[in-house]
């Protein structure tokens, strides 16, 4: 079976809100752009996610899940920045990240202090159509999968389902894990593995919310977090619910409280980067 080639899987980008944070503001120590407050965690309880390191250090700069034996999901500007000009697209790589780059698994420990860890080289990199298109925003598509030379059979390096389903997990508690910021007064990174719970709200919340900032609510999703939230290292990290007693990532969390357009992603598309380029991922 051929993952995500077959099927075009519907993932959308999820924001947090009605946490004391406001759209836009990034000053630094804000709290607004820090994760705070998130518990502990090891890595059994979440094998699907991988830290993404620059070649040169230890400190994720991004996080990801895993979707396949030698593939992992993450958001798009991970790997590129996007402007948009009148008459065209300036698109950047980002080469001090994904070049010589890893992804990073089974490891509580994202610097590899204790335990076992399993790192990846990645070899290549694609984005979705949207993210780069002349009438979207950089919020649009914002979805991207890496392809690694190793691939995933480390202890705790297992496959996430994705969700296929528009309103999966509405109305009900989810996860987010990740090695991001976790301090409101330092710009510290955790070593540890930490998650915080988050609750997705019913497509009427959330219908308001949208209302309320100008946004258009098709496909997308709301949670709430009263006390913790993701942040600065902390996007391409998976947003998962437990359903019929299956986990399954419903979203990924690509840019602080921003919100997402869904993205159908299918890797039969073709995408420009470096010329024409189509992936497939095998199962």
């Amino acid at each position: 079976m051929k993952l995500l080639l077959i099927c075009t899987l519907t993932l959308i980008s999820f924001c947090v809100i009605l946490c004391g944070a406001k759209k836009g503001n990034t000053k630094k120590g804000s709290k607004s752009n820090r994760i705070i407050w998130g518990k502990e965690a090891n890595i059994e309880h979440y094998p699907y996610v991988v830290g993404l390191l620059a070649h040169n250090g230890n400190r994720v700069f991004c996080g990801g899940s895993i979707i396949a034996k030698s593939w992992v999901l993450t958001a798009a500007h991970c790997i590129a920045t996007v402007k948009r000009f009148k008459d065209k697209v300036e698109v950047t790589l980002l080469p001090e990240h994904i070049e010589g780059s890893i992804a990073r698994g089974n490891a509580t420990y994202i610097d590899g202090s204790r335990y076992d860890t399993c790192d990846h080289d990645i070899k290549e990199y694609v984005y979705h159509d949207d993210y780069v298109s002349p009438q979207g925003n950089d919020l649009d598509g914002n979805i991207g999968i890496l392809h690694v030379e190793q691939p995933f059979t480390c202890t705790h390096e297992t496959v996430i389902k994705l969700n296929s389903k528009m309103d999966h997990g509405r109305g009900k508690f989810g996860v987010q894990p990740g090695w991001g910021q976790h301090k409101v007064s330092s710009d510290e990174y955790s070593r540890i593995l930490r998650f915080f719970k988050v609750f997705v709200l019913p497509r009427k919340l959330c219908n308001i919310h949208f209302w309320l900032t100008n946004y258009n609510p098709e496909g997308k999703i709301c949670v709430a977090s009263v006390l913790s939230r993701p942040c600065k290292g902390d996007s391409g990290f998976p947003l998962v619910v437990n359903i019929s007693g299956k986990n399954l990532q419903i979203g990924e969390e690509y840019l602080y409280i921003n919100l997402s357009k869904s993205t159908n992603f299918s890797c039969t598309c073709t995408v420009k980067l470096a010329g024409q380029k189509t992936l497939s991922v095998p199962g």
